[in-house]
């Protein structure tokens, strides 16, 4: 089975905020956004995607801050350049000091979950910090149906966190391979 990593942390039980959404961030490692519906393509290659997308908020000016995986991701729940996080190379971890979005959320009373199925980001490399709960979703493996094994287990979660504000990140590698 894979592994469940549980994060081991003081929790207050907080009353949900109406003004608290929930927050969601579905990455998928290599997927064009100019190849989705959503973001103005013009065949019908993402419908799933695009009506997950006509609910949330886009995000359209955005550029990834390095060209590989462990960088970007991150950066992206950082918030800062990769010489401040110093996640760069095969061998590098996040640094442990620095804020995440999921820390910032849980200090505001949310449920922080991530479900992982790429190698290079799981909580060995630093990615751990700030969530409740970090699901390694078999991200060894190179199997056709993962991604499908990684949204299962993220909605399985959903049942457990009802009435309450959650962050779910979501890592997707569907296109990756043979990249």
């Amino acid at each position: 089975s894979s592994p469940v990593y549980w994060i081991v942390e003081t929790c207050e039980l907080l009353p949900r905020e109406a003004d608290r959404p929930n927050v969601l961030v579905f990455l998928v490692d290599t997927l064009r956004a100019d190849h989705l519906g959503a973001f103005g393509y013009d065949r019908d290659t993402s419908p799933r995607f695009d009506a997950l997308a006509a609910e949330g908020l886009r995000f359209t000016q955005t550029i990834s801050q390095s060209s590989w995986t462990r960088p970007a991701v991150a950066s992206l729940l950082t918030g800062v350049y990769p010489p401040v996080h110093q996640a760069r190379d095969r061998g590098d971890r996040v640094r442990s000091d620095l804020p995440t979005l999921a820390g910032a959320l849980r200090d505001a009373g949310y449920e922080t979950h991530a479900f992982m199925s790429n190698p290079t980001c799981l909580p060995t490399w630093g990615f751990g910090s700030g969530f409740s709960r970090f699901v390694d979703v078999n991200s060894y493996e190179v199997e056709p149906d993962k991604d499908a094994r990684v949204v299962d287990a993220a909605l399985e979660a959903l049942d457990e966190l009802a009435g309450r504000p959650w962050f779910l990140y979501v890592h997707a590698m569907g296109p990756h391979n043979p990249y």
